[in-house]
């Protein structure tokens, strides 16, 4: 085999390996983590629905304002600090919660 097939076999099969340790990572929490089936992760989703869906929105408004031309850094650090307080108000009730880390939308 010449040299560009030799080079096209390893790319190949190291884009395969990537993707395969890519998706076995996609369930890191595992059996033990139980996110869909335990009443407290339900609970959890319930009283948090409207904070996850204003932290989603915060990051959409930030990801947003980093694809204008003209980013407005004030604007960003402002929504990131809100975002950040969201985060931190989710932790703290997937605490209260006993939900794992993994399971936090």
């Amino acid at each position: 085999m010449n040299r560009k097939s030799i080079v096209a076999v390893v790319a190949a099969l190291g884009i395969l390996t990537g993707g395969m340790a890519y998706g076995a990572g996609c369930d890191m929490c595992g059996a033990e983590a139980v996110c869909n089936h335990d009443q407290s992760v339900q609970q959890y989703q319930q009283t948090t629905k409207e904070l996850r869906a204003r932290a989603k929105s915060l990051d959409l408004a930030i990801r947003t304002e980093y694809s204008y031309n003209n980013v407005n850094s004030q604007r960003i650090d402002e929504l990131e600090k809100k975002l950040k307080e969201a985060r931190a108000q989710l932790k703290a009730e997937a605490q209260k919660y006993n939900v794992p880390d993994c399971c936090v939308i």
